[in-house]
């Protein structure tokens, strides 16, 4: 199976949710499963350090978020998770401080923090 790409042009924020639309619109229908009836969907962020030029920036999630739930994914199948295998910083504490940990709240989304928890999912 080869991996597909897309690319948007994306002039300023304020269109971010049209332009991740527009982005899996390209790749979502050679894709062999419909993601709306996925159980387990894992967004996972870089989180380099707590600094706007080294993470996914908390817009960039949110809109994410907002697509799943256009098109209708249970908030109960879909987590943010991240582990920065850091000494001096957490995944919370860097999600935090740039204000992705309040987007994970304010949506009602799981919010996973590898360094202190492993989720773990089986299906019967």
């Amino acid at each position: 199976m080869s991996t597909k790409i897309s690319i948007v042009n994306l002039r300023n924020y304020d269109s971010i949710l049209d332009a991740i639309e527009a982005g899996i619109t390209l790749i979502a229908d050679p894709l062999p499963f419909d993601i709306r009836e996925c159980k387990n969907i894992l967004l996972k962020p870089n989180l380099l350090k707590p600094t706007k030029d080294a993470c996914t920036q908390p817009v960039f999630v949110r809109a994410v978020l907002e697509y799943l739930k256009d098109i209708e994914v249970e908030n109960d199948n879909i987590n943010v998770g991240y582990s920065p295998c850091q000494i001096k910083s957490s995944f919370k504490m860097i999600a935090k401080k740039i204000g992705l940990y309040e987007v994970c709240e304010e949506v009602d989304v799981r919010f996973i923090n590898f360094e202190q928890e492993i989720p773990v999912y089986t299906s019967l």
